[in-house]
This record gives C-alpha cells, structure tokens and sequence, in this order.
C-alpha cells in the first residue's frame, strides 16, 4: 500500500507519532507494530564463545547471536509475525555507552512502540575495553551501563530484556541478599555490607 511509504511532511495522518524525546526528525520507512533497539556485543576480535555443555546446545549463552535468533523465532515472531523491525547497537567497551543518544536511536525506528533489549553483562570491577585489553566478550562496566539504561528508560523507551534498570542493577550488584537476609521466609543467610 503506498500509504505506508509516505516520509515525514506528508499529510498530517500520514506523519509518524511524535517520539518520545529529543528533536531529531524521523527518517521514515515502512510502519511496524514493534521496534526493537537492541545492544550487543559487537568487538569482532574478541567473539562471543562459550561451549555447549554449559549453556546448552539449542539456546547458548543470553549474549550469544544463537540465544537472540532462538529469542525472536520463539517469543517474537509467534505473537508479532514480521511486524516488526530490529535496530542493532554493537558494543565494543564500555565508553561507548556515554555517546549513545537514546532520542536518536528512537528517531531511527518506525514502530508504534518502541522497546529496549540488551545481550550484554554488566559486572564491577575489571571490565571490558574491546580491542584496548584481553577481556571475556561481553563483559561491560556495570555503572556507565546502567547509565546508559537509564537513560533509555527515561527516554520513553522500557526495557523488555532481560529487567528494567532498577531491577537489575540490584540483582548484578547482589543488593537484595542484605536486604532478603533479615526475613526468615526466604531463608537467606545473614549478610552485611561493608
């Protein structure tokens, strides 16, 4: 249908809705149910490698490109068909992650509503600086991450994989062990923080 090709300056039911936040224009493209914006890993030199005997043959790791096609031909494509579109944001080190522009990204996609997924794994400490130094594939730094998702969510754009930030960032920082420890029925062992 030539309706669905019509670039932003159209008639006005015709314009893409406006996006959640900043002031970049929309580009166009064909109108889909769902946009997915997901960040992976992307540093070519340091592949995503890990053997089948401990994440299983049929799914691999929650970062592996086998775990993401098994996310969409078993949880996407049955309820959505092949309304919707994919934008990808590779990931090589964690600096990359204060560059990123959430109303941008937003800008690109044409779906009605937009959605964040991320195949990365935040952890403290040492982390990941792609090509810069010898690290494990998609190992990121927890705090410019978490920044990042922050961001994201503040855009208008929720988090669909794997938790929303805050979440997530208590279950990667363990923060609810301590906080679990003082009631019984969940019979988590005594913690402190120092």
């Amino acid at each position: 249908r030539t309706d669905r090709w019509q670039l932003p300056g159209g008639p006005l039911s015709l314009r893409p809705p406006a996006l959640p936040c900043g002031s970049e224009m929309h580009i166009g493209g064909v109108r889909v149910s769902v946009s997915f914006i997901v960040f992976r890993w992307g540093a070519a030199k340091i592949p995503i490698k890990y053997d089948s005997h401990s994440w299983g043959r049929a799914e691999g790791s929650t970062v592996s490109a086998k775990f993401m096609q098994l996310f969409f031909n078993r949880a996407v494509v049955p309820r959505l068909g092949w309304d919707y579109e994919v934008l990808s944001v590779f990931i090589q080190h964690s600096d990359e992650f204060a560059g990123i522009s959430p109303g941008f990204l937003a800008s690109l996609c044409n779906g009605r509503t937009i959605v964040a997924l991320y195949f990365l794994w935040p952890i403290q400490g040492q982390q990941t600086y792609g090509d810069k130094l010898p690290c494990t594939a998609a190992y990121v730094d927890s705090v410019p991450f978490f920044d990042l998702v922050t961001r994201v969510e503040a855009c208008g754009i929720p988090t669909r994989w794997p938790h929303h930030s805050q979440l997530w960032r208590s279950l990667a920082s363990k923060d609810w062990v301590p906080t679990l420890c003082t009631m019984p029925k969940y019979h988590v062992p005594l913690t402190t923080r120092v």
